[in-house]
């Protein structure tokens, strides 16, 4: 194998040296996150629907 370092791919070797950390979900409010989130997602998927019609051709 090369000594080389894939550059923007981490292995599964990488990802596991740290110890995965879990949240309490009912520790904290997250309605807010989760709407904001909602509103980016329907901006993108609204930026990518005027794209496509914006080349498709009638």
């Amino acid at each position: 194998m090369s000594d080389k370092k894939n550059l923007g791919h981490n292995s599964k070797k990488d990802f596991l040296k740290k110890p995965v950390e879990h949240i309490d979900i009912t520790s904290f409010d997250s309605r807010k996150i989760i709407s904001s989130m909602e509103k980016k997602c329907l901006l993108f998927q609204e930026r990518l629907l005027m794209q496509q019609i914006s080349t498709t051709k009638c």
